[in-house]
This record gives C-alpha cells, structure tokens and sequence, in this order.
C-alpha cells in the first residue's frame, strides 16, 4: 500500500493532518510519501494507491496550479483508472477552469472539471454541512471564500441536507468521479465520518479495512450529528 499527500508543508491547513494520522493507523505497514512542492509526484512514475491533497490558503492555490499543470494528463488518467484520490477542503478549487478574484482577476485552473470559482478575501462563509452520499451522510465544517459556479456538468459528491453547497443557491457538493472524491468539507473528514471512511477505503483496496479506535471516533460521528440536527447549521460572516 503506498499512500501520497501532494505539498504537505501547504496542503494541510483546518486539521487535515488529522486525516494523514488516521490513514497511518490505519495502514501501518503501508508507504507514505509526502511529495514537498515542485518535486515530481510519485503517482506520475509508480502505482500509488491514494493520493491525497488537502486545504491550502489562496497564495498556495496558485503555486499549486503551476506545479501540477505538468501533470494534468497522469491525473486524468489516475481518476479514469479507478485509482484513489481523496481531495479536501479547498483544495477542489484548483481542479476547475479558472478561480476569478475582486476585480475579475481570473487564474487558469487545472480544467479537470468544468467549473469556475468565484473567490472573494473579505466575505468567509462558514458552516456546519451535512451531504447524502452513497456512503451515507457525511458531516463536516466550511470555512471557504470560495464558491463554485457552472457545476451542472460535474459528478457531486452527493446532496446537501443543511448549510450550502457549491454556492449558496446550490444543493449539491463536491465532486465523486470513480473513486476521486473531492470536498470542501473539513473536520478532519476522515476522522469525523469513520463510516465513511472504512467504505471508501475498502472500495478502494478491496479488501477489509479496521479504523482505530472506531467506537470511540462512531460515539463521536453520534454527538456531531446530534449537533448538526440540532444547530442553526450556517453563518455569513462579513
């Protein structure tokens, strides 16, 4: 098993190291490459079995574009293989046509989907979000400048039950192609959706898959949920 997060050093920002920690108590024998920026990503020359990629600030987000840019064609290739890729909180933003900021200042994307992103450095969208996948219902926090337009075209990750999803006028969130899925949620989301986590993972490896200490993390996925039915779910901060 071999396991690779794309610049950990700017791809883990709102506890995704939380998911890098869980993945390696899951998989203890497994390799885990954490690939530094500019260097040459492992999934483009051997078999990698889940790539990840984590929240990231705006600055970030270009660097990341040009490093990657090189390998759009091993990404596109990897995603219609069927091979894991788990992409979180903003970090989908990149996967996209363009990302416009104030002034209509538009950067090119990846362009693996067709959507754009609209991205404003004053207006922070935050809320508690719940989607219906095919998982079950996923819980996680958005803390986002970002929104996502044009999405009609893309494979969602699943539907929103409370809070937003690509914008604010959107029901549908993320993006679930083969076994790539993309999400803005945070949490960590792997830890908060145990469930979720062991069915994805056993989607991907084919085999079966144990999460530590799953009682304790399936107690607390209980309390969040709780939490989620019971909270105002969302917040417009200026």
């Amino acid at each position: 098993m071999i396991i690779e997060w794309l610049n950990p050093e700017g791809t883990m920002l709102f506890g995704d190291r939380g998911n890098w920690m869980l993945l390696q108590r899951i998989f203890p024998n497994a390799t885990f490459i954490e690939t530094p920026l500019h260097s040459i990503p492992a999934f483009t020359h051997q078999n990698v079995d889940l790539l990840c990629m984590g929240s990231m600030n705006e600055r970030m987000q270009i660097q990341m574009i040009h490093w990657l840019s090189t390998y759009i064609d091993p990404l596109k290739s990897r995603i219609n293989n069927d091979q894991g890729c788990l992409f979180f909180g903003n970090s989908q933003d990149i996967l996209g046509l363009s990302i416009i900021r104030e002034k209509n200042e538009s950067q090119k994307a990846l362009a693996l989907y067709p959507f754009s992103v609209k991205q404003e450095s004053i207006k922070r969208y935050n809320a508690l979000v719940g989607i219906e996948t095919k998982y079950g219902l996923i819980l996680g926090h958005k803390s986002t400048f970002s929104l996502l337009y044009d999405t009609q075209d893309i494979p969602s990750f699943g539907k929103v039950v409370q809070g937003f999803g690509h914008n604010l006028e959107d029901s549908l969130d993320g993006i679930h192609d083969h076994h790539m899925i993309a999400t803005s949620l945070m949490g960590p989301l792997l830890v908060l959706n145990p469930h979720f986590t062991q069915k994805y993972l056993q989607e991907v490896t084919k085999e079966e898959i144990n999460i530590p200490f799953f009682e304790e993390l399936s107690l607390a996925y209980e309390a969040k949920k709780r939490d989620f039915e019971t909270s105002t779910h969302f917040v417009y901060d200026k």
